[in-house]
């Protein structure tokens, strides 16, 4: 190897290193916080909700299940729940959907913490937008449009612990006898 081609040799394999790899391990991280709802142009708020969200990486980042719960509807009903299951196509960086909405994810590495996602509900209403995981928590940006009413979502969690999370779950519940 000539002087000149070891060190961009060496670059080369620098870069590889560097490169972020697809989770070697399962992981669960656990969020709570708010999802607040506005006019399509962030003017008019319209309403605030709390939300609980369970994030599991399996499969070596092959499958992500997002469980996301929220109060119920009205004093004495049992939280919201649901359920979105991204899988990888291939080793790719794009993810499918299925649950209460198809389409897909696309995220920007293989370390799985910022993407932006293009859902489709069987209802007809589109949820599209970007979300971003750091140190602080998960905040995301997205967009529901179709019919009904059109609204910017803006959802800032932090990030808890399993307790803090089975806390926040059993706060939703309903009193016992308002069921």
């Amino acid at each position: 190897m000539t002087p000149l081609r070891r060190p961009l040799a060496l670059l080369g394999l620098l870069a590889l290193a560097a490169a972020p790899a697809w989770p070697a391990a399962d992981s669960v991280s656990y969020y709570h916080g708010q999802a607040a709802y506005f006019s399509l142009d962030g003017r008019i708020p319209y309403h605030k909700t709390e939300l609980a969200l369970k994030r599991e990486v399996l499969r070596d980042g092959a499958l992500i299940r997002e469980t996301v719960t929220r109060p119920g509807l009205a004093p004495g009903m049992p939280p919201e729940l649901s359920v979105l299951e991204l899988r990888r196509r291939g080793d790719s960086l794009v993810f499918d959907a299925s649950g209460p909405f198809t389409g897909t994810v696309a995220f920007s590495d293989k370390r799985l913490k910022e993407w932006t996602l293009d859902l489709h509900s069987q209802s007809g209403r589109d949820l599209t937008g970007s979300a971003k995981i750091s140190s602080a928590g998960l905040k995301a940006r997205k967009f529901i449009s179709g019919p009904g009413r059109s609204m910017s979502v803006r959802e800032d969690l932090k990030a808890v612990s399993p307790d803090g999370y089975q806390a926040r779950l059993r706060e939703m519940k309903p009193l016992p006898g308002t069921e």
